[in-house]
């Protein structure tokens, strides 16, 4: 298990290892095999384009040196990818609204013990965050979810009527969704 550190004045040269010598790009991170339990932290204040993907393998992704960085994913989703134990802290996520199937946070899995905390993202056409799939122990909170198609999209199950299980939604909010992207007006909190 490490400990990841992205900046932007970093290198894809370095080793990522520490403040001193972290990687500088989201496309260094995703060509990196990691390990689980890895931690990847991206510099606070930081704007980073690119879309993460996680291994299904337990990961936390968080920041250092301060309260928030930011993923610039363009039309494609912030994050996407992970099966268990993954944690998403202090990152802000923002989309370009062109990707009709684009999200902030996009998990179409089967696996369990997922945490967003103080995750915010704007700018997508299908959801901010989106978990579909049959999944559990889900918990996101202090999330803010605005200016996407829909806020926070659930639709945790399968064709055999396995459900998710364990969803909490706390001190969450989602407001000026469906800006227009989707043919049928978008929700802020959507739960099936």
């Amino acid at each position: 298990m490490f400990t990841y550190y992205l900046s932007p004045s970093g290198s894809d040269d370095d080793n990522g290892l520490s403040p001193a010598f972290p990687w500088r790009t989201i496309d260094r991170f995703n060509r990196h095999t990691h390990e689980p339990g890895d931690v990847t932290l991206f510099r606070a204040g930081g704007v980073f384009p690119g879309s993460i993907a996680l291994s299904p393998i337990p990961t936390t992704l968080g920041v250092y040196d301060g309260a928030r960085a930011t993923i610039l994913s363009g039309p494609r989703d912030g994050v996407a990818g992970g099966s268990h134990q993954v944690r998403i802290r202090n990152l802000l996520f923002q989309g370009d609204g062109t990707e009709q199937e684009a999200c902030g946070v996009n998990f179409s899995t089967e696996g369990s013990d997922f945490e967003l905390t103080d995750v915010e993202c704007r700018g997508y056409v299908k959801a901010g965050v989106y978990f579909g799939g049959r999944f559990a122990d889900l918990r996101i909170l202090r999330g803010k979810f605005n200016d996407n198609g829909n806020g926070l999209f659930i639709s945790g199950g399968d064709t055999q009527g396995n459900l998710a299980k364990n969803v909490t939604v706390q001190d969450t909010e989602a407001s000026f969704n469906n800006r227009n992207f989707l043919p049928v007006p978008g929700n802020g909190f959507e739960i099936v």
